[in-house]
């Protein structure tokens, strides 16, 4: 069960129409949030998104199979 709300970012990537769309969502939302608080340039979106985007590959590499 936690495999499946992490894979699908807490069910977001189940709505309709779309799920794909919900389900990429929350990266660039949590990047916009850690650019908030951590104030800096550009660099700081990006390593915000690199680092999400590398977070959502190591559970979609080790739950992946699972759902």
């Amino acid at each position: 069960m936690r495999e499946t709300i992490l894979l699908t970012v807490g069910g977001l990537g189940r709505l309709r129409p779309a799920p794909g769309t919900w389900g990429s969502l929350p990266p660039p939302v949590l990047a916009l949030v850690m650019l908030a608080l951590l104030g800096g340039g550009h660099w700081t979106m990006n390593a915000s998104i690199a680092l999400l985007g590398l977070a959502a590959a190591v559970v979609c590499l080790r739950f992946g199979d699972d759902a």
